[in-house]
């Protein structure tokens, strides 16, 4: 697709992010009667591989007489059966109805995606959604061998430090595991994660930064061996982050680098076999030791935008110590479930592993993993005791930032593991929940930069519209922005192509100084000419420099803080990332990285579109001191108190809603 006139900022990023979606079609007033499904979110659905089905809850507001609804949707109908219908008794105002699945036939850690919905012409609550996607994904089965020292000759051994430092042993503990039905298949678990950071950070490598380790601890080093020979292939795979000046890291070993281009495990070993890594087994038959072929470091530097490889000496992985018991636990946050009671629960998956024998997990407010642990450890929380794997409920009260924390047991009550998952929660469900503010006005530096008028990019600044924000009461500095590109005041309304439920935004200002507005859909959807389609996210450049461990001083140096001043949000660098369909899963932050450049009211030179919220309470002249604070930061040298400055401040106190035509403005190709 082709936009008039504008530069892209594309950032080279290596770091992941996980969100939950603040996405909000809620409809101000009192619940409709009529079925729904309680939750909006795109559930990440991991399965159960000693069972054949999982459940979806379905909700109905208004008379309860027994009743049956028709369902439709889509699905490999090779892997699912879907239920064709939901029936309420009387008196029931929640049912569940069936997945099943059938194992045979699916691909382990693929990710299918399934839709359930309600017949046309169902009757819908305005409380709930007449849809659900999933991402239903069935997990590769793999068993523990057993902790060792992962013996580094990849990425250290290359490293000036090492020839300084020769007699130190380049190892850290890791874990390995083996595929339980593909029994070739091995794997270390998060090699470069928590334990590899510690290791530099203890040997006077320094303390490394997120985005320079596999700080989220994500990422595995498969390999595959042939029994026969004892022979491996490495496939090139990333290790999920950048170190030092190197660029993006990646390994492989010369075989891997066939396998991964398509070859087949038997065909390298009979025609390359000096490309492979050697294994050898104990008596027992387990995994030891793998010694290099040529084991290859590959890395990309983007500022030549090639990649380059380095050769390692060998590998070693030493079974010292090992533990077969299998402590594991898990959590996987799904989404928000509302109850026609206007109840509200988080829904979480919770993961045990064999030799525990219970867990006790809670739901705590706050984004402090530690913390929410020992609220835990301490019952400073109500807490569910598990003894086996399963899906479970969580009440919660308000939106915020909320933490699952799990601690888990062996068989002498002694604790064995933990686990927390972080997660923001907007619970958009009940009224009491929002308080109308008014009308304020909105300064779109999104999406309108992408329009023309009159063969010229169309400046947000010249389109401001009116937008109706709300603040949440529980917790005040949450604010919601309703309908921003889905309602009628929208200058390009006209020319969106979305025909959804309405769209509100979530902006967090409960940090002055450190505005969030997470990656979020739009509600604006494009068809281009060649018919190519997006569908918009909205998020900040601010939002993702946080989200790879950069500190609030760091963003502020950088320029692009976001920050709420005098009633005004303003979020100096707006980025946004897009999906070809309504209802795709949100993109990952660092997916969200492209923005439109333009110039300012206030600058001849090419900077930031702003995107601006300002509040009701908020007047005109706090709008031009919060932009001449921004703008007088960056050309106080040259522009101190002069007429350019006080030109910008007449046409910023000048600012008022406007709309335009369809004819007026359109799409730039």
């Amino acid at each position: 697709m082709k936009f008039f006139k504008y530069t892209v900022l594309a950032l080279a990023l290596a770091a992941g992010f996980t969100s939950c979606s603040d996405d909000d079609n809620y409809v101000p007033g009192g619940a409709s009667a009529g079925v729904y499904f309680p939750t909006d979110d795109a559930l990440d659905v991991t399965l159960d591989r000693s069972k054949s089905s999982f459940d979806v809850i379905v909700a109905r507001m208004g008379e309860t007489q027994a009743v049956t609804y028709d369902l439709v949707g889509s699905a490999d109908d090779e892997v699912f059966t879907l239920p064709t219908s939901v029936t309420f008794a009387e008196g029931e105002t929640s049912a569940t109805v069936t997945i099943a699945y059938n194992q045979d036939n699916m691909v382990a850690d693929h990710a299918y995606p399934v839709e359930l919905a309600f017949a046309s012409g169902t009757q819908i609550c305005n409380y709930g959604y007449e849809s659900l996607d999933m991402n239903v994904t069935l997990p590769a089965p793999w068993k523990t061998i057993g902790t060792g020292l992962y013996h580094d000759q990849w990425l250290l051994p290359l490293s000036v430090w090492a020839n300084e430092n020769p007699d130190i042993v380049i190892a850290w503990e890791a874990e390995l595991q083996q595929h339980e039905l593909e029994t070739n298949r091995y794997r270390w678990v998060h090699p470069y994660g928590d334990n590899f950071a510690k290791f530099c950070a203890t040997n006077d490598l320094g303390e490394l930064e997120a985005g320079e380790y596999d700080d989220k601890n994500q990422y595995y080093i498969e390999f595959v061996v042939d029994k026969n020979t004892n022979l491996a292939v490495i496939p090139i795979q990333r290790m999920g982050f950048e170190f030092y000046s190197f660029g993006e890291m990646s390994i492989s070993n010369d075989a891997g680098y066939e396998y991964s281009n398509g070859a087949s495990l038997s065909a390298i070993i009979s025609q390359i076999p000096g490309s492979c890594s050697q294994v050898e087994f104990d008596e027992e038959g387990n995994l030891l030791t793998l010694y290099s072929g040529e084991n290859v470091l590959l890395y990309y530097r983007p500022e030549t935008d090639g990649w380059y490889y380095s050769s390692g000496v060998g590998y070693q992985w030493t079974a010292e110590g090992v533990d077969l018991k299998n402590y594991d636990i898990s959590l996987t946050y799904s989404g928000v479930l509302t109850t026609p009671a206007e109840d509200s629960y988080v829904l979480a998956d919770v993961k045990l592993g064999a030799d525990l024998s219970k867990a006790v997990v809670g739901l705590v407010q706050t984004d402090d993993e530690e913390a929410a642990l020992e609220a835990v450890r301490n019952g400073e929380v109500p807490v569910q005791e598990f003894t086996e794997t399963t899906s479970a409920r969580f009440e919660f009260y308000g939106s915020g930032n909320y933490a699952l924390a799990a601690i888990g047991y062996n068989d002498t009550d002694e604790e064995a593991s933990s686990a927390v998952v972080t997660f923001f929660v907007a619970d958009t469900s009940a009224p009491k929940e929002w308080k109308k503010l008014g009308s304020g006005i909105m300064v779109d530096g999104w999406i309108i930069p992408s329009f023309s008028v009159n063969g010229q990019r169309a400046d947000p600044m010249k389109f401001a519209y009116n937008i109706d924000i709300e603040e949440n009461i529980e917790n005040p500095g949450v604010y919601r922005i309703i309908q921003p590109w889905t309602g009628s005041s929208y200058p390009g309304a006209s020319l969106n192509d979305y025909t959804g439920d309405p769209v509100n935004i979530v902006v967090d200002a409960r940090d002055a100084a450190a505005v969030s507005i997470q990656p979020q859909f739009t509600g604006f959807f494009t068809t281009y000419s060649d018919g190519s389609s997006a569908a918009f996210y909205a998020t900040s450049l601010a939002d993702y420099y946080a989200s790879i461990g950069w500190t609030n001083e760091q963003i502020v140096a950088e320029g692009v803080d976001n920050v709420f001043e005098e009633g005004m949000l303003y979020i100096t660098a707006p980025t946004f990332g897009q999906t070809d369909n309504v209802g795709d899963p949100v993109p990952a932050i660092e997916d969200c990285t492209y923005t439109f450049y333009g110039k300012t009211p206030y600058s001849e030179e090419e900077k930031f579109c702003p995107g601006i919220f300002q509040l009701p309470s908020a007047s005109a002249s706090a709008v031009a001191k919060a932009h001449i604070r921004k703008a007088g930061a960056k050309m106080s040298a040259q522009l101190s108190a002069n007429s350019s400055i006080r030109a910008a401040k007449a046409q910023l106190a000048k600012i008022s809603p406007r709309t335009v035509s369809a004819k007026a403005m359109k799409r730039a190709h």
